[in-house]
């Protein structure tokens, strides 16, 4: 029963592990996107702008 409830346990670490890094990763993919967004942006700008 003991070593059930230690197994368990693992499993539950490894899952949060790995669900904060999957949320870490879509951070940062979050991150990327609004970057490069905001690039796409200042380009356009400066495309409408006179020169």
């Amino acid at each position: 029963m003991l070593q059930q409830s230690q197994e368990a346990s693992k499993l539950c670490d490894s899952a949060i592990k790995q669900k904060t890094r999957g949320l870490q990763l879509l951070m940062y993919n979050q991150k990327f996107i609004i970057i490069q967004r905001l690039g796409n942006l200042r380009t356009t700008m400066n495309k409408f702008q006179p020169k």
